[in-house]
């Protein structure tokens, strides 16, 4: 998998928050409509398409539960992150959650209203 794909109210202003406060880097933008913009994570071993499109417009991402779609970090700072990312704008969807792995998430969502977590896992799910 390459990339995945995601029409957003406000690629400019979402992009730059994701670089700032999530770690991401600008891979490629574009400057022309919808202004695709992809972003990479900090390891570059994944990437997200962000671009505006008014049709069909967005997705109001506020009014979608979590569970439907949310994006994922690592952390292992989950309590200084949440505080940090709070502190930018971010807000709270729900308590963290432990799991039987002894995994923790913790739901938050971006300014725009796009779930995502921050979680900090007993054990590595991917190779470094």
């Amino acid at each position: 998998m390459e990339h995945i794909a995601l029409n957003v109210p406000d690629v400019h202003a979402m992009s730059a928050w994701y670089v700032e406060h999530l770690g991401m880097k600008v891979a490629s933008s574009s400057a022309k409509p919808p202004y695709a913009t992809f972003v990479t994570d900090s390891a570059g071993r994944s990437m997200l398409e962000l671009y505006t499109w008014e049709d069909p417009a967005p997705p109001a991402w506020r009014d979608r539960d979590r569970v439907q779609l949310h994006l994922a970090f690592l952390t292992d700072a989950l309590d200084t992150d949440r505080d940090r990312l709070l502190a930018a704008g971010a807000t709270l969807d729900g308590e963290p959650v432990h799991n039987d792995d002894g995994d923790v998430l913790q739901f938050m969502r971006d300014p725009w209203g796009l779930a995502f977590q921050i979680v900090a896992r007993a054990k590595p799910l991917l190779d470094e």
